[in-house]
């Protein structure tokens, strides 16, 4: 908004709070000259406009204090008709100047009295504000789905699916300036991936072509001798490449008819057989970013500055990365599922349920007559009814994670798995049903991880545009499945760079909303306006937000954040084990009041109880069900090396409310650890 400038210099009477002489009271006189300008910030910030952005973040005491600016004590405080006329004219979005119900919202002065202080030179947003614009919404919305004069080789959706066959509509969101180099880079990439299509993915002719159309027939091995080397590539899939080849020098020097296919004869066969490949980029040798999308034009990585080919390479004129990362094609492996006949006779799992429990649950009803796993999802289950999901489209879920490889080395690396939530829960998460995704070799955490996502999700985005051909086995003819992605999936620092937030480690957390009954408005994502860097920081502080998400760029997706589910399995099996644990042990960290070991909860603070315990949980496991999984072993022994989540979660919610009244009378115990007990 262009804010009136001081042309002739001249100066305007102030009385506002912030212009009166400190320690004045309210309601007396008094106040100073100031420049148009200041005049003009100080009057939107008096009658709260400037504050629209933080209106909604109801989240503490004192944000909800900044977010009734714009009340009075009888309701919202209307529109000055002086300040619109000092406006550029344009029509403001009626949802940018919404208000949130508060029902203990302060006197609106008080609530000023509580903001940051504004001086004159913060409020002159002159050439130094237009400097630092982070994304100022204009007022003209753009529709991104639109392909009109952008991508001439965007393919039109497919028309054989029926009228369920429609894409997903693409919000319309406003046009913004983007100055911050981290936010450009993410709505590049979500702009790429709604102009994604097979032919400008960077994969090979023959590639392209295998996708689009697929062998029409199930692929069959009628070679004695290709079958003996697949199944020797399978057996040794966990062994090294060596192993390989001498087991196959061996059966070779035996068996002199038999002829056992080279290592990359027996990939290059799995590869034509199955279709299924993968693409590799190049990657800064530190992990900071994946050279795709916005990056793929680089020579430098910009976080660290590190090369990114050989420069020894480069000294005779080859360009040969330092590092690169593979990724596995979703749509290639969704077509290899479709066209085995086992897999393919799991694949209606998803939709004979959704199906029945659609049909069981009446009309109007607000409860569902049955629960299956996720086919009972609200969100899942009204875009079966509407037809968005059909009987053969392959539904996602997507899973990301860290591993430390090595025990006694330092080594990030990043992996992930594509699931199908099309097969039942029981098959669904087995190794022969699951879907490998992107493998970011380390040695450090990514610092953009949208850049290592970035081609798997280009390649599915494509085939959502379009529609994937597939050869369905069990019903012996080609159909098209429409890719619907349905959650993504992550730990707390996974999920942070994944859905675009700050994490467990920001100021304010989802802390629920403890009115029975009450539902605030709508929040409008236009309306949290940054002009400056300090602004952004602000919002980002206030409301958890810091980017967008890869996600909001596929065409058939579930809505942000309903695709973000919570990861309650590292909350309710690691985190809060290892929380009671350490007040058990006497070890929690944080008091300066007293030893954590004299509580009356440190139960196993002395050494030989923890070590007694300990042999107690390893006696225990003759006589653990096996439907429990992996049993404990001794905790006081394994606790640091290695002790699996499975372990944790039946040592912490199975044995522990036993042995823990075995340890100490439950009278005696605090009732706080009643989360166990009861």
């Amino acid at each position: 908004m262009p804010i009136p400038g001081d042309i002739d210099g001249t100066k305007i009477w102030c009385n506002c709070l912030k212009c009166k002489p400190k320690g004045t009271r309210k309601g007396l006189s008094g106040g100073n000259w100031i420049a148009r300008r200041t005049w003009f910030l100080h009057r939107i910030w008096r009658d709260g406009l400037a504050r629209v952005a933080e209106e909604p973040l109801v989240l503490t005491r004192r944000i909800r204090r900044l977010a009734t600016a714009t009340r009075g004590p009888d309701g919202p405080v209307p529109q000055d008709p002086e300040i619109a006329n000092l406006t550029d004219g344009r029509q403001q979005d009626p949802c940018a100047l919404h208000t949130t119900p508060d029902i203990d919202a302060p006197h609106p002065v008080e609530a000023r009295e509580s903001m940051p202080s504004i001086s004159d030179e913060s409020c002159e947003l002159n050439e130094e504000a237009s400097g630092n614009n982070v994304f100022e919404a204009e007022s003209e919305p753009f529709q991104h789905g639109s392909l009109e004069s952008v991508d001439e080789t965007v393919e039109e959706p497919s028309q054989t699916g029926g009228a369920g066959c429609e894409r997903q509509q693409e919000m319309d969101v406003p046009d913004v300036n983007v100055t911050l180099e981290d936010m450009k880079t993410s709505l590049e990439f979500i702009r790429l991936l709604q102009h994604a299509t097979l032919d400008n993915s960077g994969l090979p002719p023959e590639v392209i072509g295998r996708i689009r159309k697929p062998p029409d027939m199930p692929f069959a091995i009628d070679d004695p001798n290709v079958l003996l080397s697949i199944k020797l590539y399978i057996a040794t899939a966990n062994a090294s490449d060596d192993t390989y080849n001498e087991i196959r020098e061996v059966i070779m020097a035996r068996f002199s008819e038999v002829t056992v296919l080279s290592l990359y004869r027996v990939k290059q066969t799995i590869e034509d057989l199955t279709g299924v490949v993968g693409q590799k980029n190049d990657m800064c040798v530190n992990s900071c970013i994946g050279y795709t999308g916005p990056y793929s034009t680089l020579d430098h990585c910009p976080k660290c500055g590190q090369e990114r080919y050989c420069p020894i390479k480069l000294r005779v004129g080859k360009t040969v990365a330092r590092q690169t990362f593979t990724s596995m094609l979703p749509s290639t492996q969704i077509q290899a599922f479709f066209a085995s006949e086992d897999v393919a006779s799991e694949m209606g799992w998803f939709f004979d349920t959704a199906e029945r429990i659609i049909g069981s649950t009446p009309a109007g009803s607000t409860s569902l007559k049955e629960f299956q796993d996720i086919a009972s999802s609200s969100e899942l289950l009204s875009r079966v009814a509407d037809g968005s999901i059909k009987r053969h489209d392959a539904v996602l879920m997507f899973s990301i994670d860290g591993a430390q490889l090595y025990q006694n080395k330092q080594l990030d690396c990043w992996m992930s798995l594509w699931l199908l939530c099309n097969i039942r829960p029981d098959q669904r998460y087995k190794k022969p049903y699951m879907l490998p995704g992107v493998i970011i070799p380390g040695p450090n955490h990514p610092q953009d991880l949208d850049s290592f996502l970035f081609p798997s999700f280009h390649n599915l985005a494509a085939v959502m545009r379009k529609g994937l051909l597939v050869y369905h086995a069990t019903l012996r003819q080609q159909l098209v499945s429409d890719v619907f992605f349905a959650f993504g999936m992550a730990d707390g620092p996974g999920m942070a760079m994944f859905e675009g937030t700050v994490g467990h480690h920001g100021a304010f957390g989802p802390l629920g909303d403890p009115v029975s009954g009450c539902d605030h408005d709508d929040i409008v994502l236009a309306s949290l306006r940054a002009r400056n860097e300090t602004q952004y920081k602000q919002l980002r502080k206030a409301t958890g937000l810091c980017k967008p998400s890869i996600v909001s760029g596929l065409p058939r997706a579930l809505p942000i954040p309903f695709c973000f589910p919570p990861d309650l399995m590292h909350l309710s099996w690691l985190n809060i084990p290892d929380l009671y644990l350490s007040l058990w042990r006497g070890t929690i960290k944080g008091s300066t009041q007293s030893s954590p070991k004299t509580w009356n909860c440190a139960i196993w603070a002395s050494d030989d109880k923890w070590a007694a315990h300990g042999r107690l949980v390893e006696r225990t496991m003759p006589y653990l069900p096996g439907f429990f999984d992996r049993p404990p072993r001794n905790i006081a022994e394994k606790v640091n090396s290695g002790y699996k989540a499975m372990e944790y979660k039946t040592w912490f919610y199975n044995y522990a409310p036993a042995m823990l009244r075995r340890s100490k009378p439950g009278s005696n115990l605090d009732p706080n650890l009643g989360l166990t007990l009861d």
